[in-house]
């Protein structure tokens, strides 16, 4: 028999994540959007837009599935590369965009 898969939900509170962490002697994967969640506390109380926080949320979720790293452990070199990745893409997109007319 192969292994199962075993999901566990649950609300989100401040160190849940270290908790759950300790209370399991297996790997677990968290995805990375629970990571998020005080990012999006913080941006509720500034009073940020839903679209903005929707928004927001989505590019950090990609950035750290990108980075395979929680966000604790990304360092400068991750942002770099992300970065210089990014604006590769969009420089390619502008150029093709140009040349058939797209924009």
């Amino acid at each position: 028999m192969g292994s199962k898969e075993k999901i566990l939900g649950s609300s989100y509170s401040e160190g849940i994540i270290s908790k759950l962490q300790n209370l399991f002697d297996e790997n677990i994967l968290i995805d990375s959007y629970f990571h998020l969640m005080s990012l999006r506390k913080e941006l509720l109380i500034r009073k940020y837009s839903r679209r903005t926080i929707k928004s927001y949320m989505k590019y950090n979720r990609d950035f750290l599935l990108f980075s395979g790293k929680e966000p604790k452990n990304v360092d400068d070199e991750d942002i770099k590369t992300i970065s210089a990745l990014s604006a590769d893409i969009i420089s390619r997109w502008h150029h093709i965009s140009t040349k058939y007319g797209y924009n």
